[in-house]
C-alpha cells in the first residue's frame, strides 16, 4: 500500500490509480483545501468505458480529505470518478 499526500491547492490533473493505493488531502476538516480538477483535455485523455473522467480508480484505492471537480465545459456522460478492477469479495 502506498500514501500519497497533497498540500493545500487545486492540481490540475486527472488521476488513474492503481490498486493499492490512497491520495490523501492535506485538511481533514475541509476536503476543498485540496481539490483535483483536471483541464478538459486531461479528462478527455483519461477515459474509462470511452468516457471523460476525472479519476479512475482501481482495487482497494481510496481518495481522502480532498474533493474532485469536472472542467465547467464538459457534456453528457463525463464522469467526477470511475472504479475498474474491482474484486468481488
Amino acid at each position: 500500500p502506498m500514501t500519497i499526500q497533497l498540500g493545500a491547492g487545486i492540481f490540475e490533473e486527472a488521476v488513474t490509480l492503481i490498486p493499492f493505493v490512497t491520495i490523501r488531502g492535506v485538511d481533514e476538516t475541509d476536503n476543498t483545501r485540496s481539490r483535483i480538477a483536471p483541464t478538459s483535455e486531461q479528462a478527455l485523455d483519461n477515459r474509462s468505458d470511452d468516457q471523460p473522467t476525472a479519476v479512475v480508480a482501481a482495487n482497494r484505492t481510496a481518495l481522502e480529505n480532498l474533493s474532485v471537480e469536472l472542467p465547467t465545459t464538459t457534456g453528457d456522460g463525463w464522469r467526477v470518478l470511475a472504479i475498474s478492477d474491482v474484486e468481488r469479495m
